[in-house]
Formats: structure tokens, sequence, C-alpha cells
């Protein structure tokens, strides 16, 4: 097997700016001194009354008393949709009033959550 290495080819332009060489280190402390402004300043405690979980878009939550934060915010939140068995138009409160009539909740089955809906 050949083996390879990493060659570092400098990259001249008369017209370019001199820029200064930068370490590692340099941009590591750069952001570590940006990053540390932005949480002195934007940092505020809001405080929080009731929480609310909307598994089903357009159907009334649930209030609960805590939530799961995943990857891309509130876990088991607006993940499903009601559409129409005809042409899979997505129902909502303003094509189908009746949506907001019915329930939801969750229950915990071992690894899974079980999601019940009724009217």
């Amino acid at each position: 097997m050949k083996e390879t290495t990493d060659t570092v080819v400098p990259v001249t332009n008369p017209d370019a700016e001199v820029v200064p060489e930068l370490t590692i280190e340099m941009v590591k402390q750069r952001y570590r001194s940006v990053n540390d402004q932005l949480q002195k300043h934007h940092e505020v405690p809001i405080p929080i009354s009731q929480l609310f979980l909307y598994p089903v878009r357009g159907i009334p939550g649930i209030e609960v008393s805590s939530v799961e934060l995943g990857n891309h915010g509130i876990r088991h939140d607006r993940i499903f949709l009601v559409v129409s068995a005809d042409d899979k138009t997505p129902l909502t409160n303003g094509n189908f009033p009746k949506i907001t009539t019915l329930t939801q909740r969750i229950v915990n089955h071992g690894d899974r959550m079980v999601l019940i809906i009724s009217s």
C-alpha cells in the first residue's frame, strides 16, 4: 500500500492584501472571545409557566411538565400531519375545523411512544 502525505502549496496573488498567518490557537482564542461576548449579552432568563407538545399538527396540544430537546428542536413536536384520504391535502383548522375537537395524548410504551387520538 502506497503511503501519501499532505503537501501545502502557498498560493500567491499579487493583487491580494497581505494577511498575517493565523495559527489554530489564534482562531480558537478568537472564537472563545466572541462566544464569551455573545453569552454575556444574549442570555436572558425567561420564565416558563406552561409547556405544550403538539405531536400532530392542528390538534390541540398536550400540556407537559418537561420536554426533550433533539437536533431539530423539541422531540415529538409536530412530527405528524393529518391529510385527506382522497387527495392527501393537509387537514388544518382552516379547511377542516373539526380537527380542533380531537384530543391527543402520548403513552410511553417501553422504548416507543404511542400516540392516541380520540374525539
